[in-house]
């Protein structure tokens, strides 16, 4: 039997988080998808130099290079979200994100010629140009945790970049820019930088009981009845079971426009008895199960009981 929780939340809080995500059962953003190093949110635009770009519509987008004067880049969008999910604590895992903010994922390769130095880079938004997010704050990110060896640099000459853009009504020529090029994402990502981000209701369940030695199941349940696609962002973890905290899973999933989507992850960190004066069967909660939202914190209370 499961306990189950249903909550609708608006705009940003669901629509999405940007990056390299990692797919085992304890790290990363993403637990349920896999996350290519070319792009899967968006169509892509082809650009030749730094003129106008030459759309392209496409199911599955394609790669986008953009020869500038002293390198050629291929950049490609990983993901457009309105929060990321970061180590709050060394032990704990939380979303930052909210109304006024969105993430930009961007995967770069070096094609020809000199790479740009990470300073280099900026991203162009209604006039203004963003640098990338700081380095310092970067490594908070959790898909930096695990996967920094992906961060770009100009010595590997790839990897993924994040800017933290203001959410603006007016996303106006939205541009990757280093020196002596520039590049520019398709249509739709131009849109969707400058539109609010759907509202998306989840419910998730998890074991009443568990065993010890269980790696419990947890389950979600996301609908986007819009008609424009959102990313459904989350952060899990775990009290209780033999530890005191502990991440779980970072989760970042793209819920298409008027569709459900279901899936499930597994705590892969054994359940184990608790110590102290805590007894296995005594009716009270053994350990709990938290998904941090932006602006929300949910819990699921489990009991452990004998096998």
């Amino acid at each position: 039997m499961h306990r189950r929780e249903l909550l609708t939340l608006g705009g940003l809080a669901l629509a999405g988080l940007a990056g390299c995500l990692d797919n085992s059962g304890t790290s990363g953003d993403d637990q349920t998808e896999t996350e290519p190093s070319t792009p899967t949110d968006t169509n892509t635009s082809t650009v030749i130099g730094t003129t106008t770009p030459t759309e392209t519509n496409t199911e599955t987008p394609t790669e986008t290079t953009t020869i500038g004067e002293s390198s050629q880049l291929s950049v490609s969008i990983e993901r457009l979200q309105p929060a990321v999910v970061e180590m709050g604590t060394p032990d704990s895992l939380t979303v930052t994100g909210g109304e006024e903010t969105q993430y930009l994922y961007l995967w770069i390769e070096v094609a020809a010629g000199k790479a740009p130095a990470r300073d280099d880079l900026t991203f162009r938004l209604g006039g203004e140009r963003h640098a990338l997010r700081p380095s310092e704050h970067t490594l908070g990110l959790w898909r930096a945790y695990n996967h920094s060896e992906k961060c770009y640099d100009a010595e590997r000459g790839s990897g993924w970049v994040l800017f933290e853009l203001p959410d603006l009504d007016d996303a106006s020529d939205p541009t990757l820019v280093w020196p002596g090029g520039e590049w520019q994402p398709g249509a739709d990502i131009r849109q969707r930088l400058s539109s609010q981000a759907p509202s998306l209701s989840v419910e998730w369940s998890a074991p009443d009981t568990v065993t010890v030695g269980d790696q419990p199941p947890i389950e979600f349940t996301v609908t986007n009845e819009s008609d424009r696609p959102g990313r459904f962002v989350a952060a899990l973890n775990r009290t209780g079971g033999g530890i005191v905290s502990m991440p779980v899973a970072g989760i970042s999933k793209s819920i298409p426009a008027g569709e459900t989507v279901s899936w499930s992850l597994t705590d892969t960190y054994d359940i184990r008895a608790p110590g102290g004066d805590e007894q296995i069967g005594d009716g009270e909660p053994d350990m709990t199960y938290n998904l941090a939202l932006i602006g929300d914190r949910l819990e699921q209370d489990i009991r452990i009981v004998a096998g």
